[in-house]
């Protein structure tokens, strides 16, 4: 029998329900006073200790149903985005309180509260909001942050408009509620501070449809404000992929939501630049932009072949995973005929990115096929000694009128 089953029958056998009741209380304390020495230095464990003090007449007043709001790593994110203040994380806090009371954020917790970190944890109007916005937010970084990818660029916005601003804020909190419940628990567990890694793909964004439309604007300041005031520092950092041209409009609009705190963790990069995406989060992270993005390419007209249209001065890119000790095998057509386009592959280890580093261009890779300019009929291989995903390139840059064709791609799955 386990240890802790046996340990449970000894409790039913030696003492009253209402004592074990009080063992089970003493000891979810002394666990909670184990992980704060884990976690935290001395003096933020004394600033924890003095806010739990403070704020010991609101905890009274929740009762069970708002615990989790005291916990030491929920408590500890209210000091750090208060850069250690403590006034002012208790403030924060205690505001938090009325727009949870406000919004009836403690009803919806219980309909997720306990759940595992997965879609079908979601009610299913939730869920399909999320499918609408193309977001994936249910993988991980190498370094155990929770790792959000969405594609701005295609969001069913004219769909997400029809939903009223109560089902769009209940969706909005059930999923927050969830993923709050589980970084803590991933808190405790790793002995760090867990947060989100979130990536952005803005490519297609219609600048347009969001900068002309007051209420999609609205909406979007209004979340962005209720994340900040009720689940602060949960963001790791923000990459923005992609951003098209003009994008300094929309930015502009929403930087006075954000703190500069949240400012400083937002990363601007391009496809182009790849790999330092992949140094911070991970090979994986292509993979689930890919499958978000969806097959970009287009069949032939024998249904089986494949293209990709490449404009002047553009690129395309694809990509296969591929197990330790396996091969890839490319092939392609350039064309029209006679005209060329640059082409090279690299192979990102998964262990590339161990964790997150100051420098991010210096994530590990292999060359699979150096750089060349070819035209024609091209193919290739590739043997992986390691696990990890291969990025090819077809780069454009080099003409400033031709358009070019990729086709007949086989091996290979279209970014």
């Amino acid at each position: 029998m386990p240890a802790d089953l046996a340990t449970k029958r000894d409790e039913v056998s030696l003492f009253s329900p209402d004592e074990v009741e009080k063992m089970d209380a003493m000891s979810a304390d002394l666990a909670t006073e184990r992980d704060k020495v884990s976690l935290f230095s001395p003096d933020e464990v004394e600033k924890i200790d003095a806010m739990s003090a403070d704020l010991a007449t609101e905890r009274e007043a929740i009762g069970a149903v708002g615990a989790c709001l005291f916990r030491p790593t929920r408590l500890f994110r209210f000091l750090d985005a208060n850069e250690g203040v403590f006034e002012d994380a208790v403030a924060q806090f205690r505001e938090m309180l009325h727009v949870q009371e406000e919004a009836g954020i403690p009803e919806l917790r219980k309909e997720v509260e306990g759940k595992p970190w997965a879609p079908e944890s979601l009610p299913s109007g939730s869920e399909k909001l999320f499918r609408l916005i193309k977001a994936d937010m249910w993988g991980f970084t190498p370094d155990g942050d929770m790792l959000m990818v969405q594609c701005d660029g295609q969001a069913q916005l004219d769909e997400i408009s029809k939903i009223p601003d109560e089902d769009i804020f209940s969706a909005f909190y059930f999923m927050m509620e969830l993923r709050q419940d589980h970084l803590d628990r991933l808190s405790e567990e790793s002995q760090k501070v867990c947060k989100v890694f979130q990536i952005r793909d803005l490519s297609g964004l219609s600048l347009i449809k969001v900068t002309g439309n007051a209420f999609i604007l609205n909406r979007m300041k209004a979340i962005m404000e209720t994340s900040r005031t009720v689940y602060p520092e949960n963001v790791r950092k923000v990459v923005l992929l992609n951003a098209p041209t003009g994008f300094d409009m929309l930015w502009s609009l929403l930087k006075p939501v954000m703190s500069q705190r949240m400012q400083n963790k937002v990363l601007f990069l391009s496809t182009a630049k790849i790999g330092e995406l992949v140094a911070l989060a991970g090979p994986k992270t292509l993979e689930v932009l890919s499958n978000l993005r969806g097959d970009l390419a287009h069949p032939g007209l024998d249904g089986a072949d494949i293209f990709v249209d490449i404009v002047a001065g553009d690129a395309a890119y694809a990509l296969v995973r591929l197990a330790q000790g396996s091969s890839a095998e490319w092939s392609f057509f350039v064309g029209p005929e006679e005209l060329d386009i640059d082409f090279s592959a690299v192979f990102f280890p998964d262990a590339s990115c161990e964790s997150a580093t100051a420098d991010p261009a210096v994530a590990s890779s292999v060359c699979a096929h150096d750089l060349e300019r070819v035209t024609g009929a091209v193919s290739g291989s590739f043997h992986a000694e390691a696990s990890g995903v291969l990025w090819v390139t077809w780069s454009n840059e080099h003409s400033w009128f031709r358009g070019k064709r990729i086709e007949g791609i086989h091996g290979l799955e279209i970014f």
